[in-house]
Parts: structure tokens; C-alpha cells; sequence
């Protein structure tokens, strides 16, 4: 499993921060599913395994959906007092990045929260997150399961990454990549210049200077069959993806699955688009959270 990282809107009306996604299978948990509250406005939001969560214009937290994380302070328990910039999701926690550059974890989080550390953007991957600390110097911790801990030296400025295979911009704008994957024929990212990349489940996609998806990672993958065009941010997964043209309108493209997750509202116009699993979600031009997919995950 792994996490998708949300390229932000290159016209973005919203502050720069990095969303992340988690390919998981739909968990199974306790709690009935919630609704989030019609009258909420957001400026961000995150698609994690069996649940949601969103990153209010206020800077608050609210998350809603199936809660399986089987802890104390469980995914759906936010933190009450704060301001927020970014949010992450993994497959049983979220971790948030408050606006003095400290990170805030609840839910099953392997290797916390790092609270004498600020960090610039943040990324949560199954039980693995990436930060990128002031300095510029990329950090991983968790479960390692695709050795993604291990990460380049250096100063950067921006990362995608998933459990196997990470890529992050140095300040130069080179491209290097990391991880257990980082050694397969595909992972040599393709020559020439991209604004922002989103990681996927095996692989990697970016924008171009123009707007463009290109994609490297193995060919039978069907994130890798993208539409032409023009696109303001994306968010992909294994098996399908989704991004938003410069008119609003979401085009998805891959498998449908189950529950219509690459079928977005024909008629919806947003600013960002989050995938998962089985539902995706996006932020419309009026700050409301919009659904599709398996939508008892989502308002």
C-alpha cells in the first residue's frame, strides 16, 4: 500500500500545502459513518483509508468516516486547539502541520511526532511519513517497509513519496529519487523539467511546465494511461487518478472500481482533487467538501 501525494493548483486561490492519500483496502472499523457538517468551509482536504478529513478556512481540523485505528486517541479524534496548514492521512492516523512549522499526530502513528522539529510540508504514507524539515533537509520515519527512511542527502525544496519510492526537488530543481523501488528499470525519472509530482502506489507522476501529466513507473500500472492536456494539480493512485483542469472540472482517468471513484460530478467545478481507494474528494470553488466514489466516507 501507499500514499498519494496531492499536486496543489499551480493558479491556487488557497495556501500552498501538501495533501496526501493512502492506497489502502477499506477498513473495517466500529464507529458509524459521519457526515461531515453541510455549512463547513475547507481549504484543503484528505482522503485516507475508510474516512476523510479536512483542513477547515479557519485553520481547524475535522475528520469523519470509519474509525479502525483501535487506539486511544483514535483517526477521527482531532486535536481541539490549534491552527493548521497542511494535513496528511495514512491508513490508520492523520498528522497535521501547525503554522509554526510543528507537527501534530493522532491515530496509530509509528515514530510520533517529532516535536522539537519544524517542518515546511508534510506527507503520511500507510505508517510512514515524509517531512521537509525549515533547513530543507528531507526526513522519513515509521514502519520502513519499503525503505524509504533512507533518504537522499541534501537541501530540498518539495517531495512526493510513497512506501517504496519517494522523489524530491533539489534546490536546484534536480529530480532524485529514493527507495526500495529507486534500483527497478522504471524509476529513472524522464529528462526534462516538472512543476510538482504525485506519487503513486508503484511509480510517479508530474506536471510540466505546461500543465502535462507524464507518469514513469511499470507499464501495466493504470495510473500510467493519463489524458492529454492541461491540468492544474493531480492526485493518483495505483489503479486510476484525478485531476483538475484550469476551467474547475475534474477529469479522472483508470479503473472505475466498485464505487464509481474515477466517475467524478460532471457538473462540479473544483479547486483540488484528493484520491483513495475506494471514494476521492475535492475542495469546489465555494470551499465545500464534494464526494464520489464509496461516499459513506465522505459528507
Amino acid at each position: 500500500m501507499s500514499t498519494r501525494f496531492l499536486v496543489l493548483p499551480r493558479y491556487g486561490c488557497i495556501a500552498s500545502v501538501l495533501l496526501l492519500v493512502v492506497v489502502a483496502g477499506v477498513a473495517c472499523g466500529s464507529d458509524a459513518p459521519q457526515a461531515a457538517p453541510p455549512e463547513e468551509l475547507y481549504q484543503a482536504v484528505s482522503v485516507g483509508s475508510a474516512f476523510t478529513c479536512g483542513l477547515r478556512l479557519d485553520g481547524s481540523v475535522q475528520c469523519w468516516g470509519q474509525d479502525a485505528a483501535n487506539e486511544e486517541k483514535g483517526m477521527l479524534d482531532v486535536p481541539k486547539k490549534g491552527v493548521f496548514t497542511a494535513i496528511t492521512s495514512g491508513y490508520f492516523g492523520n498528522c497535521a502541520l501547525r503554522n509554526d512549522g510543528r507537527l501534530k499526530c493522532w491515530g496509530r502513528v509509528d515514530g510520533g511526532t517529532k516535536p522539537f522539529q519544524r517542518f515546511t510540508a508534510i506527507q503520511m504514507e500507510f505508517r510512514d511519513i515524509c517531512a521537509l524539515r525549515e533547513d530543507g533537509e528531507l526526513r522519513c520515519w515509521g514502519s520502513n517497509v519499503g525503505d524509504i527512511t533512507r533518504t537522499p542527502a541534501g537541501t530540498f525544496v518539495d517531495f512526493s513519496a510513497d512506501s517504496s519510492y519517494g522523489c524530491a526537488f533539489r534546490t536546484d530543481r534536480e529530480l532524485v529519487c529514493w527507495g526500495e523501488a529507486a534500483t527497478e528499470e522504471w524509476a529513472t525519472p524522464p529528462d526534462g523539467e516538472f512543476q510538482s509530482l504525485a506519487a503513486a502506489a508503484y511509480g510517479m507522476c508530474g506536471l510540466r511546465p505546461n500543465g502535462e501529466i507524464e507518469c514513469w513507473g511499470p507499464p501495466d500500472q493504470e495510473f500510467m494511461h493519463h489524458p492529454a492536456g492541461e491540468f492544474m494539480s493531480i492526485s493518483v493512485e495505483q489503479s486510476y487518478g484525478c485531476g483538475v483542469r484550469p476551467d474547475g472540472t475534474v477529469e479522472c482517468w483508470g479503473n472505475d472500481g466498485s464505487f464509481g471513484r474515477a466517475s467524478p460530478p460532471a457538473d462540479g467545478r473544483f479547486r483540488s482533487v484528493s484520491t483513495g481507494t475506494s471514494h476521492a474528494c475535492g475542495i469546489t470553488l465555494e470551499y465545500r467538501v464534494e464526494c464520489w466514489g464509496a461516499t459513506q466516507f465522505g459528507p
